[in-house]
């Protein structure tokens, strides 16, 4: 199921510079997020060749593909899976394990935001 993650700014926190390693150490990128509809699963097809693009009053921001997630969308499931499991946590049905942004992060700027995630979906949303 698609995913839009909508973390907190830590950059004004952390003197106005943060690496990738203050964003893990504060768990940023969980703080909010807006879940779209469940799909059947193989609904997406190979997820690797799935184009994702993200829009901001209609004009794109970016565009990506699945594969761009370390080593695949199935490699990295796979690797925070096993994360999970060997920092001794249990995982349930209905979890929710989002394995990052792909293109990267965006500025929350104010306007309409449009997700399309193909079949997957699309996520609407706005920013005041």
């Amino acid at each position: 199921m698609p995913v839009i993650e909508l973390p907190v700014n830590a950059t004004p926190l952390m003197g106005g510079t943060i690496v990738a390693a203050d964003a893990v150490a504060g768990n940023i990128g969980s703080n909010q997020f807006i879940v779209g509809q469940a799909v059947a699963p193989m609904t997406g097809g190979d997820l690797d060749a799935l184009a994702v693009t993200l829009q901001r009053d209609g004009q794109t921001l970016h565009e990506a593909k699945g594969a761009e997630a370390k080593g695949g969308q199935a490699a990295m499931l796979m690797a925070l899976i096993n994360q999970i499991v060997e920092q001794g946590h249990v995982l349930h049905r209905g979890d929710l394990i989002i394995s990052g942004a792909l293109g990267g992060p965006k500025p929350g700027e104010k306007g309409s935001y449009t997700a399309n995630f193909g079949a997957l979906g699309t996520i609407a949303f706005k920013l005041q």
